[in-house]
């Protein structure tokens, strides 16, 4: 048969098995057949080559579609080690909701079991008690005319793995006595987007009933790709788009795309869908890039702007939990140009680089009460210029946490 026509009749068969629901496996290898049956029929060298390469090409993405069908998570990276388990592992049915804008958050006056194990070491056993805002409990302020000091940020910032009055915005509300009412806006998996968008939209103006003077975020680099929508976990969250002035403007969820796909691209994009190897390649995450770093310091910085017209003579600040990166130091130093108080955690905790095992959790990561006692205490003492008026307080949730 002439060479011509079985190239031809390969791609008629290849057409008809696109229309499988697995064809790329009997693709690839028709494909790999065809270039070993056409390797010696070839006269000239450079054909030859390239057949044979094609060839093998084809054999081993055919080897990798057949591996990542029967291994599916192979390449994904791997789970920390340990488990969860509570009433907070039923997350969509118990303790979190999707809302408007934000995305998600935590269900009003709900408290949620969590306990972390490794094999048989319990790693915390704590309970997440939410007000009937949400958020998660502060002491009240005791006093009137009270300043408001609003906490926002991540896991980091409600107190993942830390009982609620160990949590750092609790801490604070504590050292720095009745004069100051806390509230903390931080939950599991949140960034800047969710910060700006709740001071934007109104969240924030429905619960703080006291003034704010101080405004404080907890800032980690995961944040970059979280406001960039890359988190697996919030499809639904605030999407900000840079500007041509260099600032960000709210264009809807991440999950409302900005455009839509042309029949060519959706055609390709849902026959990768039917391939293990386009899958991978379709879930698997990128990395951020400068423009997402630009989108986070634009975030940070309309915050900081925004929280300041509001309430006049207020403060913004941002605790940065930097990694010593390149990206670290790029956006340390972006946010300082752009006038934005930063205090990196070294400052507040001298010693977690030389012993970070008394500050994190082993395996999960998470900050210790330790590391919230010595956070709170930075804050209120460099921040709140507020001599610490009681020690941090043991187990067993104070009486005045009723926020």
């Amino acid at each position: 048969m002439n060479r011509l026509k079985v190239v031809a009749l390969v791609v008629l068969v290849s057409l008809v098995t696109l229309k499988m629901p697995y064809p790329v496996l009997a693709v690839l290898m028709l494909w790999s057949v065809v270039c070993m049956f056409l390797l010696p029929r070839a006269k000239r060298r450079p054909v030859k080559i390239a057949l044979a390469n094609l060839g093998m090409v084809f054999l081993i993405l055919a080897a990798l579609e057949c591996l990542l069908w029967i291994h599916p998570n192979l390449f994904k990276p791997s789970a920390p080690e340990g488990h969860t388990e509570g009433s907070y592992t039923n997350l969509e049915f118990y303790f979190r909701q999707n809302v408007p804008v934000l995305g998600y958050a935590a269900y009003p006056s709900v408290q949620a079991t969590s306990r972390k194990m490794h094999g048989g070491r319990i790693l915390y056993d704590v309970i997440y008690s939410m007000n009937s805002h949400g958020l998660r409990i502060t002491p009240p302020a005791r006093i009137p005319g009270a300043r408001g000091v609003l906490f926002f940020g991540c896991s980091f910032t409600l107190g993942e793995g830390v009982r609620d009055e160990e949590a750092m915005p609790y801490q604070v509300g504590l050292m720095a006595g009745d004069g100051f009412q806390v509230y903390n806006f931080g939950f599991h998996g949140y960034g800047p987007h969710q910060m700006l968008a709740a001071l934007e939209y109104g969240f924030v103006d429905s619960v703080a009933t006291v003034t704010p003077k101080y405004v404080i975020y907890q800032a980690l680099p995961e944040h970059v790709g979280r406001a960039a929508g890359l988190s697996s976990w919030d499809r639904h969250g605030p999407r900000y788009q840079l500007t041509p002035e260099g600032s960000v403007v709210y264009t809807g969820p991440f999950d409302a795309s900005l455009w839509t796909p042309g029949p060519v691209e959706a055609y390709v994009r849902w026959q990768a869908q039917k391939s293990s190897i386009g899958r991978l390649i379709l879930a698997w995450p990128r990395s951020p890039t400068r423009q997402d770093v630009a989108r986070f310091v634009a975030i940070v910085t309309q915050t900081k702007r925004l929280t300041e017209t509001r309430w006049p003579g207020s403060e913004f600040h941002v605790l940065f939990w930097s990694d010593g990166t390149r990206m670290s130091r790029r956006i340390e130093r972006e946010l300082r140009e752009q006038g934005v108080r930063v205090h990196e955690i070294v400052e507040a905790i001298p010693g977690i680089d030389r012993m970070p095992s008394r500050y994190r959790i082993p395996i999960d990561g998470h900050p210790t009460e330790l590391a919230h006692r010595e956070i709170a205490r930075y804050v209120t003492e460099r921040i709140l210029h507020a001599p610490p008026a009681r020690a941090a307080q043991g187990p067993g949730i104070d009486s005045r946490a009723e926020h």
